[in-house]
This record gives structure tokens, C-alpha cells and sequence, in this order.
């Protein structure tokens, strides 16, 4: 991506620029000399890894961090590198962008793109001068809905929220809704904004996801895009490595996200949503669904996700005191300790926005299901960074 001029001449003709590179091995080294001497004419700082402090990143403009392997990151270390990232754009250096570990690590971190060795000077260039282009530019923010059992409703949830978070950021760059589920495409669905592209990809395709090629297969939907694909002759690892992707990239061209992700979605590919900033597990209100609920909220604690990032929304709720089903006394204790919250039922809104194709508040402006949804998002942003 070329950066525009006013960025090129900052890159090529100051001479105090720092680049900061934290690594313990030396083969970084020199590929990353070669780009800083002869494109640059900044200057490179190197550090170990074990140095790599808020400190010694003050004066830096881009700031490398080797990690060699992603899945073998300490607790303390992230947490440096995580403070590091809000100071200057972070780039990661891995030994082999797996698509899980290493794409977990960098929405964790905020990074905003990972390398993989061998390094060479023309891509670290081209590294660098992105990074320049969106120095202090805020990361989007990602939210993730996903489902204790099908048929919760999940989707329904994802594209309130996607509406509430296009209308709250008035003047901003639009919110996106990624529809991973390529086997049905319910998000898409939903919205009638199903891609008629084929994205039949191999393994060799997925270097060419970029922004240009996500923003010719969004399709807009009222105030905000949805990607949503079908997945014709591609294998399931190697659409999860295209969904990867996609969120890496689109995390850099919109200022929210919010990721509708199928209840079939395995454990291992789970632990990327430990990552975001936000996940709302929907659920029914019975027994056996909001158990599952409960295992899931559980299990992502354990891959990393803060406690309060984690919220089981019971969907469909109703309250009375004459009302057949569990009550909330019953449904908290079932739940307990994961945080509970709960969206009234209105099937005659959710209905007709389906049939219409259409976001819930296109059909009634004021409606219980989009009014729960912004309280839900409201409390969600008590502290639950990534």
C-alpha cells in the first residue's frame, strides 16, 4: 500500500525517526537495517525482547516486536507488549503466521500487522510506511456474538448491535458485520446482502485479501456493511484462515466490527474470540442451552478473556409473575459466575425485518429488542479491553 506523499516525505526526510526493534534474533536485524538505511534515513533502535518496555518505546514511530513463536507468549510479556501498542503502532514478527496463535496474539495486542521470517527489506518498507499512514489511529472495536445452541437467535442480536453501533458512531467510518457462517450465510441472509462472489479459495489466495478486494464483496445494509460469503469448494481450515484475514484487514478500515460466529465453530478456533473486545454468548432460556452457555463463557475465561469481556445475553425473554419457564433467580444460579443480560422478546418486529430484509429499526424505530441491545452494549463497555 503506498502511503499518501505527505506521509512518504515525513518517512524519507526525517532524520530523527526512530524505529524501534525488539528481538533476539540477529537475522532480524539486518533486513530491517537495510529498509531504515537506504529507504528511510531514520534511524533503528534495537532492544532484546526482554527490554521491550513503555519506556523504551516513548520516541519510537514504528515499533517491531520478534515473538517468534506467537502460541509461546507470556502472560507479562503480552502485557508489555500491549502497553507498547497504545503508544506507537506495533508490528509483530513470528516465525509462521498459523492463522490462530498468531492472529489471537495481534488483535489481543493491537498490532496492526504480522510478519513472518524470513524478513525482507521491500516488505518491511512497505510495513513501516502503512504503519506510518495510521499512526494514532485507534484500533476498531470488535465485538463478537455467538450462540449456546442454533436457533438462539445469535444473528438477530449481531445485527442489532451492528445498527446501534452505526447510529452511535455518527461521523465516523461505518461499522461492518462479518458473517462467518459461510455454510448458511444467516447474517447475510437476514439483511439480503449475500455476496454473489464465490470465494473458492486455496491456501495461495489468501495473501490477496486485501482492502480492495473486502470492499468489492461488503454489501451495504442502511447504516452499516456486511460480508457475508459462500464458501462453494473451499475447505473449512481454509475459510477460517480467509475469516483471519478478513478480520485483520477490515479491523483496519472500519472503526467497529461486530462478528456473527456460528455455534459449531471449534474450541480451537474459539480462542480467537479471546482476543476481541466484547463477546455476547446468546442463549435460550432453558435448562440444557444455558449449561452450554455457561461451558462456553467458562472456556473462554480460560483461553484469556477477561471476565467482564464475556456476557450471556438470554434472548427472547419474558417476565411476569404468571409466566411458564425459569426465572431469573433460576437462570443466574445455572449461569453463576458469568455475567447475565437479558432482550425481551418481540417476534413481530424480528419477523417482518427478516422477511423485509431489512435492520429491526427500519421497521419500528423504537423496539424492545434494539433498546435491550444498546443497554446490553452500554454495560458491556464497563472495563474489558483485549
Amino acid at each position: 500500500m503506498n502511503a499518501p506523499l505527505k506521509h512518504r516525505q515525513r518517512l524519507t526526510g526525517a532524520g530523527g525517526l526512530t524505529i524501534l526493534c525488539a528481538s533476539d534474533d540477529a537475522s532480524v536485524k539486518a533486513p530491517l537495517q537495510e529498509a531504515v538505511d537506504k529507504v528511510l534515513g531514520a534511524r533503528l533502535q534495537t532492544v532484546k525482547l526482554s527490554g521491550l518496555k513503555l519506556d523504551a518505546a516513548a520516541d519510537a514511530k514504528v515499533v517491531f516486536a520478534d515473538v517468534g513463536a506467537a502460541d509461546a507468549m507470556t502472560a507479562e510479556l503480552v502485557a508489555r507488549i500491549e502497553a507498547v501498542a497504545a503508544a506507537a503502532p506495533l508490528i509483530l514478527v513470528v516465525n509462521r503466521v498459523d492463522g490462530v496463535s498468531a492472529a489471537r496474539l495481534a488483535l489481543r495486542v493491537n498490532a496492526i500487522d504480522i510478519l513472518e521470517k524470513p524478513l525482507d527489506a521491500p516488505g518491511l518498507h512497505g510495513a513501516i510506511t502503512d504503519a506510518m499512514t495510521r499512526e494514532g489511529r485507534a484500533p476498531a472495536d470488535v465485538t463478537a456474538v455467538t450462540s449456546a445452541v442454533g436457533g438462539a437467535g445469535g444473528t438477530t442480536i449481531a445485527v442489532a448491535l451492528a445498527e446501534h453501533l452505526a447510529a452511535r458512531k455518527k461521523g465516523a467510518k461505518r461499522t461492518c458485520l462479518i458473517d462467518l457462517d459461510h455454510a448458511t450465510g444467516g447474517a447475510g441472509m437476514h439483511l439480503d446482502a449475500v455476496s454473489a462472489h464465490d470465494i473458492g479459495l486455496d491456501e495461495r489466495d489468501l495473501e490477496a485479501i486485501d482492502a480492495s478486494f473486502l470492499g468489492a464483496v461488503t454489501r451495504a445494509a442502511g447504516p452499516f456493511s456486511v460480508l457475508s460469503l459462500p464458501t462453494h469448494g473451499a475447505r473449512r481450515d481454509t475459510m477460517w484462515q480467509f475469516c483471519l484475514r478478513a478480520l485483520d484487514v477490515l479491523e483496519r478500515e472500519y472503526d467497529g466490527l461486530v462478528v456473527d460466529v456460528p455455534h459449531f465453530v471449534p474450541d480451537e478456533h474459539l480462542s480467537v474470540l479471546a482476543a476481541v473486545n466484547r463477546v455476547f454468548i446468546v442463549t435460550r432460556a432453558t435448562v440444557p442451552a444455558l449449561k452450554i452457555a455457561h461451558g462456553k463463557a467458562q472456556a473462554l475465561t480460560k483461553l484469556g478473556c477477561a471476565a467482564d469481556a464475556v456476557t450471556v445475553v438470554v434472548n427472547r425473554h419474558k417476565r411476569g409473575l404468571f409466566q411458564s419457564g425459569l426465572d431469573t433467580k433460576a437462570i443466574e444460579e445455572i449461569l453463576a459466575p458469568a455475567r447475565v443480560a437479558y432482550v425481551a422478546a418481540d417476534d413481530e418486529t424480528c419477523t417482518e425485518a427478516v422477511n423485509c430484509g431489512v435492520p429491526l429499526g427500519t421497521v419500528r424505530r423504537k423496539n424492545a429488542v434494539s433498546r435491550d441491545v444498546a443497554a446490553l452494549l452500554q454495560a458491556s463497555d464497563t472495563p474489558a479491553g483485549r
